[in-house]
């Protein structure tokens, strides 16, 4: 799996539903799945179940409790 935060699809956050979620950017996963940005999981009081301190942390955590099949990155990301 890539490491590469930029090589996989973006996030909207669970919450605020506004913005995609940056790519280096912290990603709060809740037990459900769901996923919130920063500025509401700052001010999010519920269970967490990690915060990844990227997309592609996110990706890896969610592949792993079975919350996201991601087979192949998005072609022609940038490693930057």
């Amino acid at each position: 799996m890539s490491t590469n935060p930029r090589a996989f699809a973006p996030f909207l956050c669970s919450q605020c539903r506004d913005a995609e979620i940056p790519p280096k950017a912290d990603h709060g996963i809740l037990p459900d799945g769901g996923i919130l940005c920063r500025r509401c999981f700052v001010s999010y009081s519920g269970d967490v179940a990690v915060l990844a301190p990227d997309r592609a942390a996110a990706v890896a955590w969610l592949t792993e409790h079975g919350r996201l099949n991601t087979n192949t990155p998005n072609e022609g990301a940038r490693s930057k």
